[in-house]
């Protein structure tokens, strides 16, 4: 019998948003009835103990817990290919496949997933979650007329070529794409959130009575001062998402506001002991911002459910970073509260179709810090506004919704 094989360096229980995104299509794939296997490493973006018996289909390969460094990451990325290349061979040679799933970056997995379905005669897919290697230097990591780039756009734009089918995530990537490829080849899956993920997080608001019913009085500004105001970043601390803009926003704020607000970053990157160091050394940051984390999905769930009174969303100001839609930008809907972004592209678009969206200039602390003084002075209506985020997702961005683009060349 013929089957699905996704290769990805993520997978479930790791904590990243590719692992989720390949989880939830490989759960999808099953629900429509397909058998599919998985070529995946072991959590290593931090410690996580896998639970119950191991699954048949799922074969992991060992790598570097915690790389951080740009030559650890490569030589963990080089690590994954060879491994995956040898799990195959070990454990599904004689499986016949009818599609090869590649999920990139990195762009190495890309090239294991070319490689497997010529060996085994399968359609090619070829899933683009962000441009590669253009991110690595809008991240300032490599310049654009480097070598490494240079040698890496030429894989890039190979693969595509190579590619059966090539998915992004977003409108703008997949005019990006058509640049290189004919535009019948590239397909739009955005990310989006999964129905059990709905599901939990409406009933855990339902159950704590943040469902319909704002519980912040306390916090507009004829009000008490006793609680502060949260606002949340969870997620990857790193160069592209440029948490710096936020903490340097809080020399900016109202004295008011800071005295109303307390600002939780959790997650882990490399940036995160800088952006430590740097709030240390700040007499009105060390106040009030916290780090901590990152958390398994189940357990950010319920602390956002549970203490998260507005969430922030913030990108690095790029033309190729501009392309994507970051994946918080859907699991933020799904707690109904104020959404603080600075965003460019479709994922501003989308935010600024909401009520309870409040913008502000990527990269500007002062103009975050105006987006502060407002939230917390009219907190009430922007939580209000917010309200129906969660049935906006719920229409448009359920995994099931997403991943559609995909039935005509996988059945």
């Amino acid at each position: 019998m013929e089957r699905i094989l996704i290769v990805s360096q993520y997978f479930s229980p790791d904590i990243t948003a590719a692992a989720h995104r390949l989880t939830d299509l490989r759960n999808f794939l099953q629900g429509q009835g397909q058998q599919v296997d998985v070529i995946t490493s072991f959590p290593h973006k931090v410690k996580i103990q896998l639970q119950g018996e191991p699954e048949p289909d799922i074969v992991r390969v060992k790598l570097p817990v915690g790389a951080t460094s740009t030559f650890a990451r490569l030589w963990e990325q080089s690590l994954f290919a060879a491994k995956a290349l040898a799990a195959y061979l070990v454990n599904f040679r004689k499986r016949r496949y009818k599609v090869v799933i590649a999920s990139s970056p990195p762009l190495f997995v890309g090239v294991v997933g070319y490689v497997l379905s010529r060996w085994t005669g399968a359609k090619f897919i070829l899933d683009v979650r962000d441009i590669w290697p253009g991110s690595v230097a809008a991240a300032g990591i490599a310049g654009d007329s480097s070598l490494p780039i240079k040698i890496a756009s030429r894989i890039e734009r190979w693969l595509y070529r190579v590619a059966d089918c090539v998915t992004c995530v977003s409108q703008p990537m997949k005019a990006y794409l058509e640049n290189f490829i004919e535009s019948s080849k590239v397909r739009v899956v955005y990310n989006g959130v999964s129905s059990t993920e709905l599901t939990s997080v409406s009933e855990q608001s339902r159950i704590r009575g943040r469902e319909n019913a704002s519980l912040h009085a306390d916090v507009g500004p004829d009000k008490g001062t006793e609680r502060r105001l949260c606002l949340v970043y969870a997620g990857n601390i790193g160069l592209v998402q440029d948490i710096d803009v936020l903490i340097e926003a809080l020399k900016y704020t109202h004295p008011e506001t800071i005295g109303r607000l307390r600002v939780r970053i959790i997650g882990g990157g490399p940036e995160r002991s800088r952006l430590e160091a740097m709030v240390a050394s700040d007499p009105v940051a060390s106040k009030i911002v916290s780090f901590e984390g990152p958390y398994p999905k189940a357990e950010l769930t319920r602390i956002l459910v549970q203490s998260a009174d507005a969430l922030f969303v913030h990108l690095r100001s790029d033309p190729i970073l501009d392309r994507t839609i970051p994946s918080k930008v859907f699991d933020a809907c799904l707690f109904n509260v104020p959404i603080v972004y600075g965003l460019s592209g479709e994922g501003r678009d989308i935010l600024a179709s909401l009520s309870g969206t409040l913008a502000f200039q990527q990269g500007s602390p002062r103009s975050l810090a105006s987006a502060l003084d407002e939230l917390v002075q009219n907190y009430e209506r922007y939580y209000a506004g917010a309200r129906e985020h969660r049935s906006f997702v719920e229409r448009h961005f359920t995994r099931e919704v997403c991943f559609r683009p995909l039935l005509d060349i996988v059945l």
